[in-house]
């Protein structure tokens, strides 16, 4: 079940064995000079995957073949697997599609046992092709020390079942690259052409040896090894002790093994260096998943994420690698059923469903999804040094082996390593992992971009809060009650400017018309009646789709970015704005009203009462903008936005913000010194209520830099989040 574990391991040396042997002459050598004499485990599954092969092998020299010939000189096919394997039948119907003589009602007719699961087969497209081990090709044709084409082979760097990579000096071009050597069949090179990110593996070139039936195709050359062996690496070294540099380590040796010095002057190996292993993986995920989301936004799916395919370069960045059986919506004639496949380990529950012949899940119904749960087991396996499903054992059949890891994805949650210590930050990047591995695939994160998203708030705490706010407290309260908060901020302010501005004007009016007081309270109430009431409605209209909104999505895994995040960002300018206009109305109205009543009252004291009321329009301006502001920026953007954490607009809306902050902030501080102007001539009482308003705007000021102060750290985080689809 683990690449490279000694059950696969003892397979792959009969198989390279058996392959060695038997050579182009017409003579086969008889598999069982060729089975292991290890366990009877191991026994059976090779004695499985030999029989395929010499059907193959049988298949192309025009000789008869067939699986009963195998139940025949094999009885024990039939102990360890309670029939013919059905892979092993698999097989001999792909041969048989392959020469143009093959009965379906025949085939179903000789294994009836397995009647449901050949139908489906049947029903595949005939393009399909084998993922056993019978089709692999003759890995020894070709080693390292020999001259192909353009290539000088110079090492073997890795070896699967469809191919061997070499490290290899192209002649022409004198660089290095990785030479992928396999059969002339798939769509790889096709595929990986349309692919143009900083985190997939480039190709430059493919050619065909049409002589040896190969195909090779030019890779960039990632000289640091891969995810495998820093996994290797790490479970040496005691989990509390792994940080970044154990990455930059396992890069290092690889870079002195192929001869290669380490690079010393790196940023990006200085910083990893530096970080604790938490943070190295959520990078590590984090460049993996803008991989992934940049394929899928092509149609192509990988479908093999695993740590073997994750090429590590010089500078320590994550390359993906192996679109083997990837599948591009952008190639004609394409279908997701001709390039299914991948690594059982890390395949999801719902990947693992389409390669079992009982099921009805086809793998044209895998989506992008799917990727995601093996990009999520992939950072698990790397975080912890161990896998989430660590009872993964290995079946002699591939179906039962299929069906097992199957229920156990869907019954079990991840297990924790026992040696990993938890911390707050760690326990943020499980959660999200869990939710990456769901087996119900509409519960899990929906894409590589959500996925990378979530854990790039991982390594900020100040993010992750304002993404997650507590449902407690002040933050709990402007989620749950919006417009009672938003109707807080406003008219708090208003208030209190409506109320000096009442007394001051009284206290003046007073000394100056005496007998005209009632007139200017029955005039104070008629336009503070108005204006409130105005305001108040023209601050619910602009409020209530945005508050509505906000109440709406609160708990919810919003994918998509709600239509009113624009029109948030603009909230508090809106609102102050409206507050302003509506104070510098009332400034004019005031005077022209009391003129009409009072006879003394003329153009400097029409000027004095327009001051006052624009002093309390800056008040109702500046205090309410910056209030707004931070309940939109450090609670409700967080529930507006999708879980991509992606918004095209927010740099300039940002930019936008802050300079409103800065001006709101300047109209704040002009309050103060206006008061001390207006203290010039008055009398003692409204002197008093101006002395008030100074000492009130002053600690008002304050808090008003406070919160400035804040606004731009908040909208800074938000940035680095946010906007990570630019770098």
């Amino acid at each position: 079940m683990n690449e490279g574990t000694e059950l696969w391991d003892a397979v792959a040396v009969c198989i390279d064995a058996y392959l060695s042997a038997a050579g182009p002459s017409e003579a086969l050598p008889s598999i069982e000079d060729f089975l292991p004499s290890a366990s009877k485990e191991i026994r059976s599954l090779a004695l499985i995957e030999l029989a395929k092969l010499e059907m193959e092998q049988l298949a192309g020299r025009n000789m008869e073949f067939g699986v009963d010939a195998y139940l025949a000189r094999y009885p024990e096919l039939r102990e360890c697997t309670g029939g013919a394997p059905l892979d092993l039948i698999i097989d001999e119907i792909r041969l048989r599609k392959l020469s143009g003589n093959c009965d379906e009602r025949a085939f179903l007719d000789r294994f009836p046992y397995h009647r449901e699961s050949l139908k489906r087969y049947f029903s595949f497209s005939d393009t399909t092709p084998s993922a056993t081990a019978s089709s692999l090709w003759n890995r020894t044709q070709i080693q390292a020390g020999q001259s192909i084409d353009d290539y000088d082979l110079v090492r073997l760097l890795g070896s699967g079942a469809f191919a061997q990579v070499f490290l290899a000096r192209q002649n022409t071009m004198q660089r290095l690259v990785a030479l992928k050597v396999s059969a002339d069949r798939g769509d790889e090179a096709k595929t990986l052409a349309q692919l143009d990110h900083p985190h997939i593996v480039r190709v430059y070139d493919v050619r065909r040896q049409p002589q040896l039936h190969l195909r090779l195709l030019s890779m960039q050359y990632a000289p640091g090894g891969t995810l495998h062996d820093v996994i290797l690496h790490a479970k040496t070294i005691p989990w509390k002790m792994l940080n970044g540099h154990v990455i930059v380590e396992v890069v290092d040796q690889h870079l002195l093994s192929a001869g290669l010095p380490p690079l010393e002057e790196s940023p990006r190996r200085l910083k990893l260096s530096k970080s604790t292993w938490v943070e190295a993986v959520c990078d590590i995920g984090i460049q993996l998943a803008s991989a992934l989301e940049y394929a899928h936004r092509e149609q192509v799916l990988h479908r093999d994420v695993k740590p073997a395919n994750v090429l590590l370069t010089s500078e320590a960045s994550c390359k993906l690698a192996d679109f083997n059986i990837s599948f591009s919506g952008e190639l004609i004639g394409a279908n997701p059923s001709s390039y299914f496949g991948g690594s059982l380990i890390y395949m999801s529950p719902e990947q693992l469903e389409a390669t079992r012949l009982d099921s009805s899940l086809k793998p044209s119904d895998l989506d992008e999804r799917s990727d995601v749960f093996s990009l999520g087991f992939v950072i698990w396996e790397l975080l912890t040094v161990a896998r989430p499903w660590v009872r993964d054992q290995a079946e002699l059949e591939w179906q039962k082996m299929v069906e097992q890891v199957s229920i156990r994805r869907k019954t079990e949650e991840p297990t924790l390593n026992p040696q990993v210590i938890m911390t707050p930050a760690l326990e943020r990047v499980i959660g999200i992992l869990k939710r990456a591995l769901r087996a119900d695939r509409d519960e899990r994160i929906s894409s590589a971009g959500e996925l990378g998203s979530q854990l790039r708030l991982c390594m900020s705490p100040q993010a992750w809060r304002l993404f997650h706010p507590e449902s407690s407290g002040l933050s709990g309260f402007a989620l749950k009650s919006p417009i009672l908060l938003a109707a807080l901020v406003v008219f708090i302010p208003n208030g209190l400017a409506g109320a000096f501005n009442f007394f001051y004007n009284y206290a003046w009016i007073t000394e100056k018309a005496p007998e005209s007081k009632w007139d200017f309270i029955g005039i104070s109430l008629l336009v503070n009646f108005i204006s409130f009431s105005l305001g108040g409605w023209i601050f619910w209209s602009i409020l209530s789709p945005i508050a509505k909104e906000v109440k709406n999505r609160f708990g919810k895994r919003n994918r998509e970015n709600s239509p009113l995040l624009r029109e948030a960002f603009a909230l508090g300018h809106r609102t102050a704005t409206n507050g302003v206009f509506l104070w510098l109305a009332a400034g004019l109205l005031f005077p022209i009203l009391l003129a009409m009543r009072v006879p003394e009252f003329d153009l400097t004291n029409a000027i004095h009462f327009f001051l006052s009321l624009a002093v309390c329009g800056a008040i109702a301006g500046a205090y309410p903008f910056l209030g707004m502001s931070l309940v939109v920026v450090e609670v409700w953007f967080g529930q507006l936005i999708g879980l991509k954490l992606h918004d095209d607009g927010f740099r300039p809306r940002a930019d936008q913000l802050i300079r409103r902050c800065d001006r709101y902030l300047l109209a704040a501080s002009g309050v103060p010194l206006a008061g001390l102007v207006l203290l010039l001539g008055q009398n003692e009482l409204a002197r008093i209520y101006l002395l008030l308003l100074v000492l009130a705007s002053g600690m008002g000021l304050f808090l008003a830099f406070r919160v400035h102060s804040r606004l731009r750290r908040m909208v800074g985080t938000l940035s680095e989040v946010v906007e990570h689809h630019r770098s």
